[in-house]
Formats: C-alpha cells, structure tokens, sequence
C-alpha cells in the first residue's frame, strides 16, 4: 500500500462523523503513519486482507460499522496488533 492509498483512505475516514473527531489531530496522526509504529500498523491492516482496510474505510464512509469492527478485531487478535492499536489510541486521545 503506497502512501497516496494510505492518504485516500485516512480522507475518507475522516470524512465520517467520528472522523472529523480526529481531524483537529492531524499533524499527530500524520506522524503516526510515518513513523515505525505507523508504517507496521498500516503494513497489518493492508498486509493480511490486501483491500480490507480500504473496503472498511468505504463502509464506515457510508455508515456501515460492521466491516471497519471485524478489521480492528482481526488486529486486536495479535499482541503486536493490539499494541499498535493502542499506540494510536494513545496519541489521538
């Protein structure tokens, strides 16, 4: 996943209810997606399922929940996954 796949699917979260949340961090979570910690989150999230997240980041788009939960539980099902989910937890709180 290239990084203008990366940013075309950050947009299009953001563009949710909950994702105008995070906006006001962007600086923060720019710099989350390109540090270590970013790039081996965004690796698992793409890695396994190939077109997961960005099928998820269309259905929250379009306010369907479920496809965006069953991939945060696939990465919370790995100690790795879950320690990079709440590295970003951590820094958008």
């Amino acid at each position: 996943m290239d990084k203008t796949e990366m940013e075309g699917m950050l947009r299009t979260l953001l563009s949710t209810p909950q994702g105008a949340k995070v906006a006001g961090s962007m600086d923060k979570l720019k710099g989350f997606v390109e540090s270590p910690d970013g790039r081996a989150l965004m690796q698992q999230l793409g890695g396994a399922g190939g077109d997961a997240l960005k099928i998820a980041a269309q259905a929250a788009a379009n306010g369907d929940r479920d496809g965006a939960a069953k991939l945060v539980q696939t990465l919370m099902s790995t100690p790795e996954g879950a320690r990079l989910a709440m590295s970003l937890m951590n820094l958008l709180k």
